[in-house]
């Protein structure tokens, strides 16, 4: 999956893309390199500046020789499922509930 996005900071055609099993090309960025980094740069593959013809071509080769040498199996995305990622987001939102702390941990009314 091709995203050239001008800039990219967090993306969920990304990560759905990734949750597909698909290998993505994307504009190198902080986020891109780390999320590279985490699942492997046989899933995220990246590039500087404008995407080029270039640029294509030599992830579309990287990708078939992958697929044909050794294949690609699934993207291990931990901490990405869908239970865990609820579970971060009711932790967030019971945390906003009680309020803000101070630094003792008592909250402020």
């Amino acid at each position: 999956m091709v995203l050239p996005f001008e800039e990219l900071y967090n993306s969920g055609s990304v990560l759905l893309a990734l949750s597909l099993n698909r290998p993505v090309l994307v504009p190198a960025s902080p986020s891109s390199v780390r999320l590279r980094d985490e699942v492997g740069a046989h899933w995220v593959r990246t590039y500087a500046g404008p995407l080029t013809a270039a640029a294509l071509e030599e992830a579309y080769e990287a990708v078939a020789r992958r697929a044909e040498t050794e294949g690609f199996g699934a993207a291990q995305l931990h901490g990405r499922e869908w239970p865990e990622i609820a579970r971060a987001h009711v932790e967030v939102f019971r945390g906003a509930a009680r309020g803000p702390h101070d630094g003792a941990g008592r909250g402020r009314r």
